[in-house]
């Protein structure tokens, strides 16, 4: 299994503050609060959103969101 990190883990002392949602449970965070994502050429196929990372609560995908101003 391989795991792809995006952002800075909270792992190894991260603070990307980039916020994100998870596109299955829609759990919100910050960047370094996501998961590596495991098996990345399995779960993304070409073409599709690049996801910011794994959600920490139910292991989906999770997305950058985007901010209006």
């Amino acid at each position: 299994m391989t795991q792809v990190f995006f952002y800075e883990h909270r792992d190894y002392g991260g603070d990307d503050q980039t916020p994100v949602e998870c596109g299955d449970c829609h759990w919100t965070g910050s960047a370094c609060g996501l998961d590596g994502i495991s098996d990345y050429e399995q779960r993304v196929a070409p073409g599709e959103p690049t996801p910011a990372g794994q959600c920490p609560k139910c292991a989906a995908l999770a997305y950058i969101v985007e901010v209006t101003s």
